[in-house]
């Protein structure tokens, strides 16, 4: 059975172009394109695609609540942007709500059909009306000895903005996140998830000494390692197809604490 698929942006070109790349290989059929938010989510709820890909300025100038319905209907939205740092910044905080992926135009396209494929297989929903507050006390937690290593890729910034902020400061442990993201959005993740977060977020920086109470987020081009309590930096070659890849860093946290 094809994935369908819901184009929305106010460019024919933009429009044209993701169905051309879309249907070049079969498997995937673009059922809809529309030049606007206006009635798409009546649309949506009578065609239901199975992934919508939506232009980031028809969602910011959409005033019929379109981005919500779509969170109703736990239907996937792939947001398409250009790779400007205003514009990642605008497509980060649809991520945090809910959007499972984006998409940099024209930089990426080779890379749409895959992330179309992946997002088909989401089921979009609001974690804020989910998760209940927990309160959490640890007792003082001395040398550092532990680390949690929490991997994430489509849909995580919403699931990891809905976990690492509730996370208690003095936690006694280091967290390291792994979220698949491009060139520019893994900085962006650490800044804003540390700015609602009473433990320290921060981008891992090669040779930093690992802290507990503070989390650590993966930076994009290079694998994760640790080597006596210190991040390692590593170039090299994607593992299945992501770097930095959740599967190194966590060999090697496992080798470094496994005695503990």
């Amino acid at each position: 059975m094809k994935i369908r698929v819901m184009i929305i942006d106010f460019e024919e070109p933009i429009r044209q172009g993701l169905s051309s790349v879309l249907e070049s290989k079969g498997g995937i059929e673009v059922v809809c394109k529309l030049g606007g938010c206006g009635g798409a989510a009546e649309m949506a709820g009578w065609i239901s695609p199975d992934v919508v890909m939506a232009g980031l300025r028809t969602l910011e100038e959409d005033e019929t609540g379109f981005f919500n319905s779509l969170l109703k209907m736990s239907i996937p939205l792939i947001i398409t942007l250009e790779d400007r740092q205003d514009q990642l910044n605008q497509a980060f905080g649809f991520l945090e709500k809910g959007a499972v992926d984006y998409l940099i135009l024209p930089g990426e396209k080779n890379g749409t059909i895959e992330k179309v494929k992946t997002a088909a297989l989401a089921r979009p929903i609001d974690l804020a009306e989910r998760l209940k507050p927990i309160k959490l006390t640890f007792p003082h937690a001395g040398s550092l000895r532990k680390v949690v290593v929490i991997a994430s890729s489509t849909g995580g910034p919403q699931a990891l903005r809905a976990i690492i902020p509730k996370l208690p400061q003095g936690l006694p442990a280091a967290v390291i996140v792994v979220q698949h993201m491009g060139q520019g959005f893994t900085t962006l993740l650490a800044e804003r998830l540390d700015k609602i977060s009473a433990i320290s977020v921060e981008e891992a920086q090669d040779g930093r000494i690992i802290k507990g109470g503070c989390a650590y987020v993966a930076p994009y081009g290079r694998h994760l390692g640790v080597e006596k309590s210190r991040f390692a930096l590593v170039a090299g070659q994607p593992i299945n197809g992501v770097m930095p890849s959740a599967d190194y860093t966590m060999a090697s946290v496992a080798r470094e604490y496994s005695a503990d």
